[in-house]
């Protein structure tokens, strides 16, 4: 993490610990780009997939 505030990064490592400590997480990478729009909670991974590809096609567009 690229930051000298120490609290944002004792945030994350809490973060961090509790994840691993819960089984982990599983993500994919669907683009590697620097953005700052909402974030979007979703159930499961199938659920984000089927979401995004819902909300990025042209049929959405309007």
């Amino acid at each position: 993490m690229a930051t000298a505030e120490g609290m944002l990064v004792a945030s994350t490592s809490r973060g961090a610990k509790a994840l691993n400590a819960g089984g982990g997480v599983t993500t994919v990478l669907t683009a590697d780009a620097m953005t700052r729009r909402p974030a979007i909670d979703l159930p499961s991974i199938v659920e984000a997939r089927y979401f995004r590809r819902r909300h990025t096609s042209r049929q959405c567009a309007s």
